[in-house]
């Protein structure tokens, strides 16, 4: 049977960025049950952004759900864990896929998630990121070579990577760690914990997830870590 899945998004004034997102990542979504929750962080200038959103087809899709959450805290960071758990915490299904608003899953990412679900007993999965540079020359922007290396236990602790773009874990790893914590970093500290806690973490540098540099503080502090 194949593992199904929840994907989890928080998303804040992106809806451009989701829009395409979608369009790569529901053909992805074949097995019966899987479902996109996007957390929603409303306020007044985005709420016209969302609902020409949910009036297209692709907004309409059922395997689309949207949780709509006012922040209590405007800090980037602290407002994207919060969503985190929340979306975990409605999630259906036993595995749930953690991707970012600004970040883009290549074609078959999804496939190589259920791959090592059910052929390697995986308990965390993730895999590879390159950074999408805009460029105010050109139409394209940049997408800049991905770093390659090899993970082995002790690396997340120890400082040596920080598993950015698609991460994927059993709902089981989530409630045992209590979720993210809301603090900044908290993205960071779940991972350390996976990782001390003698949970399975399987490295696919094949699962590429492209991330768009910002204005957000998290994203730059992000890319320089892969500098």
């Amino acid at each position: 049977m194949q593992a199904r899945l929840s994907v989890i998004t928080p998303t804040r004034r992106r809806w451009p960025d989701i829009e395409q997102q979608a369009n790569v990542l529901l053909p992805q979504l074949t097995s019966p049950g899987d479902e996109w929750i996007i957390v929603v962080d409303r306020d007044e200038e985005g709420d016209s952004l969302y609902q020409r959103f949910w009036q297209q087809p692709t907004g309409t899709d059922k395997r689309i759900r949207s949780i709509w959450l006012s922040y209590e805290s405007k800090n980037n960071v602290n407002c994207v864990n919060r969503a985190r758990n929340l979306g975990s915490a409605v999630a259906c299904q036993d595995y749930l896929v953690e991707i970012d608003d600004h970040d883009f899953v290549a074609d078959g990412a999804i496939s190589l998630v259920r791959e090592a679900f059910e052929n390697l007993a995986a308990d965390y999965v993730f895999g590879d990121v390159a950074r999408r540079v805009p460029t105010s020359t050109s139409n394209d922007d940049v997408i800049l070579e991905p770093q390659r290396w090899k993970y082995v236990p002790g690396m997340i602790a120890a400082g040596a990577v920080r598993p950015l773009g698609l991460r994927a874990m059993r709902a089981a790893v989530w409630r045992a760690l209590g979720g993210w914590q809301v603090w900044p970093g908290g993205d960071l500290d779940f991972a350390i914990r996976v990782e001390r806690c003698g949970f399975r973490i399987v490295h696919i540098p094949e699962i590429l997830s492209t991330i768009t540099v910002g204005e957000s503080d998290s994203i730059m502090h992000a890319c320089r870590h892969l500098a």
